[in-house]
């Protein structure tokens, strides 16, 4: 079955800076504990009331990164909060594993400014729909862009 699912979750999910210094600082894996849960429940409310159904052949993965400003950059953003949002649809009756039987089809980020100034993740779940990257002729273009370059003098 091809289908393609969406849904957002408002909030700015925490960056990767911020869960890793929650890991390793004087916090300990407690608070680390609690934001993942926290997360996860949100995942799961936010995918019910989109009226998310369950993913019955493997699927694609976009997420949105909706930032209200240029501070954190891009793998930031995207890093920890992956990991937060699958296991939220895991936890959730969306997917009955995040594993390769469920995600197979690929994983792609987006990072933009929202134009609302709110930030948001929007997750779109593309099942029987793989993200199909013809690398052959990505690196032909890459090769045969010309590069141009300006001496700083």
């Amino acid at each position: 079955m091809k289908r393609i699912q969406y849904f957002e979750i408002p909030g700015k999910p925490p960056s990767t800076n911020e869960v890793l210094s929650l890991l390793y600082g004087k916090w300990g894996p407690d608070k680390y504990g609690s934001l993942k849960e926290e997360w996860e429940k949100k995942v799961c409310d936010y995918a019910f009331l989109h009226n998310v159904k369950p993913v019955e052949e493997a699927c694609a993965l976009i997420f949105v990164w909706h930032e209200e400003n240029k501070r954190r950059d891009h793998d930031n953003v995207a890093g920890m909060s992956t990991k937060f949002i699958l296991d939220g649809l895991r936890a959730s009756p969306v997917f009955g594993n995040d594993g390769w039987k469920w995600v197979n089809g690929g994983i792609l980020h987006k990072t933009i400014l929202a134009v609302d100034k709110k930030p948001k993740v929007g997750v779109y779940i593309m099942e029987g729909i793989p993200i199909d990257v013809n690398f052959a002729k990505l690196k032909a273009q890459i090769w045969n862009t010309p590069l141009k370059f300006k001496a700083n003098n």
